[in-house]
């Protein structure tokens, strides 16, 4: 009986001494002392990533810092001449008067005046302007051309159009010019509505109120005649944009620019068309509005092209000349 119990003590002695076990035994020495040690560091290992999340937390205020009050802003102060206007409309004579006003706001004379006409349901007040498109779908109906907003609901546009062509003018609306208007909000000839929407800045002062009898300052200018088959408004110089036979593929090369005053300026610098069967149709761009390098200011330019398919582009250019 003692013999068996030596015999298996020696053999489970020499086991321990010629297998791993002696490797075993270094390994969970080994992960012992990195328990350890992550249990005393884990304190430290904390202030750490508070530390961290704290300086986190402070450069999230860089984006309210209050700058100085004298910093510099000249990209904003120049405005140009020919965009120091104010708008007032008579919606009980239906006529509009630009005044050209100092850069305080205060009105130096009438500049211009426009025949139009109010839709009763446009309240009086004081408005600003602050969206343009060539072509804006109407609330009653129909499109407007060279469209400014001067509200959620009420814009100064041209006669309305039946649809987005020159071509198909609301030929009743246009004969009715200078009185009430029964669609749209506040229109009058294409001409008219785009000199408004090339030359009044963003944010213009529009003032509509109520005045019978008023005469305007300027005489207003004859209204052309449009007969009721004619189908366009003669004061439209889209017109004479011809338009491309072929499918427009994009036009490219319309950027905004700062120059010195006194420079010289090429409107056509870059400016490129090209129609899907890869074919040049630059010539084909017509361009509205001018520069005055002698003048300082910001320039409104817009390069129109249209082509028979539908496509009809306008690409606007801010020019400021400093």
């Amino acid at each position: 009986m003692n013999y068996t119990t030596n015999s298996r003590w020696k053999r489970f002695k020499n086991g321990i001494l010629h297998t791993n076990f002696k490797l075993y035994i270094i390994l969970l020495a080994v992960l012992a002392v990195i328990i350890g040690f992550t249990f005393a560091n884990s304190d430290a290992i904390s202030n750490m990533m508070s530390s961290q999340n704290n300086q986190s937390g402070d450069n999230s205020n860089d984006a309210n810092v209050t700058l100085p009050s004298d910093s510099p802003t000249e990209a904003s102060t120049f405005v140009a001449q020919n965009e120091l206007y104010s708008i007032s409309v008579n919606k009980s004579e239906n006529f509009i008067t630009v005044y050209k006003i100092t850069a305080a706001g205060d009105v130096v004379s009438a500049y211009k005046t426009f025949r139009c006409s109010v839709n009763p349901s446009v309240e009086t007040g004081t408005y600003k302007t602050y969206e343009k498109n060539v072509w804006r779908a109407l609330a009653s109906g129909g499109y407007g051309q060279y469209s400014t907003r001067i509200s959620s609901d009420c814009y100064i546009h041209s006669v309305p159009y039946y649809s987005q062509n020159s071509n198909a003018l609301n030929m009743t609306a246009y004969n009715n010019l200078g009185n009430p208007a029964t669609v749209g909000s506040i229109y009058l000839a294409s001409s008219d509505a785009q000199w408004i929407f090339e030359n009044c800045a963003l944010d213009t002062k529009v003032t509509v109120y109520e005045q019978s009898g008023e005469v305007p300052a300027i005489a207003l200018p004859k209204k052309e005649a449009a007969g009721n088959s004619n189908g366009y408004d003669p004061t439209d110089t889209s017109l004479n944009i011809k338009p491309v036979e072929t499918k427009i593929d994009y036009m490219t090369g319309v950027q905004d620019y700062s120059i010195p005053v006194g420079s010289s300026y090429n409107m056509w610098n870059g400016v490129r068309a090209v129609d899907v069967e890869g074919n040049d149709i630059t010539d084909y761009i017509t361009v509205t509005g001018s520069v005055n390098t002698t003048v300082r200011g910001t320039y409104t330019l817009i390069y129109h092209l249209k082509d028979n398919f539908g496509t009809n582009l306008a690409y606007y250019s801010y020019v400021t000349v400093y």
